[in-house]
């Protein structure tokens, strides 16, 4: 694990991981991912759809 070191909270904004999950469908139907609102500090979540 890494630990980011930043001078003040307004520096982790945007920066909110996403995580690919592997095994919810059959492989080939879908990429499913989920974005961890939960590091995010100021608990913004927005509803949108990757493109590709």
């Amino acid at each position: 694990m890494t630990v980011k070191i930043v001078n003040n909270i307004t520096e982790l904004i945007g920066d909110t991981p996403v995580v690919r999950i592997n095994h919810l469908t059959a492989e080939g139907d879908a990429e499913v991912f989920v974005k961890l609102e939960y590091f995010n500090p100021s608990r913004s979540v927005k509803i949108g759809l990757p493109s590709t």
